[in-house]
């Protein structure tokens, strides 16, 4: 399945301090993280955006780089989320942390299925999950513009202020079982846990 209506856009910019190295540069096998996600669902998008803030090493050809539209000191997942829905020239921007690299098309599928019912459509496993998921430009980018120029940087607000449709764990786990999707590659543990399972 592909939506000419969504575009994919990789939040690729923090400063990774937790992992101690850009997350986006990590491999599983001979392609960096960025280049896994681009690999496994980028065919499902009109577009390709990545905000790296210059950070990747290897620019693919036909994918859009960008850094933050507004320059703050400190990095936060709603200044991506601000900047990919900034570039995002269609109706609506899949947003996808770099540091969640196992995606599923059909995970992936299911949320995509479902833009048409309100603003915001993201997963609800044991907590929510705002940076793997679809937002609305029209009605996100000037709500996360106003929550950023108020010196606030808390994502899960703009989720309680827009329309938004939470899939359950229970919908998800029919389809990935270990839920590896939404796993977060944080830490040098968290690689060795789930990236180096995937290599063996």
């Amino acid at each position: 399945m592909s939506y000419n209506d969504i575009e994919l856009c990789i939040l690729a910019g923090g400063k990774s301090k937790r992992m101690g190295a850009h997350k986006g540069n990590l491999k599983i096998g001979k392609k960096d993280f960025v280049e896994h996600i681009i690999n496994d669902i980028g065919d499902m998008f009109a577009a390709i955006n990545v905000i790296d803030n210059g950070q990747q090493q290897k620019k693919l050809p036909q994918i859009n780089y960008y850094h933050d539209k507004i320059k703050l000191p400190e990095k936060s997942g709603l200044l991506g989320l601000h900047s990919a829905l900034y570039y995002t020239s269609s109706e609506h921007c899949f947003i996808l942390s770099c540091d969640t690299p196992l995606v599923n098309r059909q995970i992936t599928d299911a949320i995509c299925q479902k833009r048409k019912q309100a603003d915001i459509i993201v997963p609800h496993l044991d907590r929510i999950n705002p940076l793997y998921g679809i937002y609305r430009k029209k009605s996100a980018l000037p709500l996360a513009e106003k929550i950023l120029q108020g010196n606030d940087h808390w994502l899960t607000g703009m989720l309680k202020t827009l329309p938004t449709h939470y899939i359950k764990r229970e919908v998800l786990t029919q389809i990935d079982p270990e839920l590896k999707f939404a796993k977060n590659i944080n830490t040098p543990s968290d690689f060795n846990k789930w990236v180096g399972s995937q290599e063996k």
